[in-house]
């Protein structure tokens, strides 16, 4: 999963795009993700700050964290599976 994938996948699962973004900054009370570095960071952002912030090594990784942390669950995406074919 790249940042294209997940969000065309929050946007199929209607995630109301106040509660994220996928170019960093400091959303009001929501999450963010942003390349930085080597790596990418999940964060949470309220009033301006960071809180909670998760270090990955893959762009990948990253996307799966912050779609489980926006869906308030593990979300299982079998990324061998076509479209609508899926668990």
């Amino acid at each position: 999963m790249n940042v294209e994938d997940l969000r065309n996948e929050l946007v199929r699962r209607d995630v109301d795009p106040s509660r994220y973004s996928l170019k960093g900054g400091t959303p009001d009370d929501g999450f963010a993700l942003k390349r930085q570095g080597a790596g990418w960071i999940v964060y949470y952002s309220e009033r301006g700050g960071r809180y909670g912030v998760e270090r990955f090594t893959t762009e990948h990784a990253a996307c799966r964290y912050l779609l489980n942390r926006l869906m308030g669950t593990h979300v299982d995406l079998d990324e061998t599976a076509a479209p609508g074919t899926g668990p």
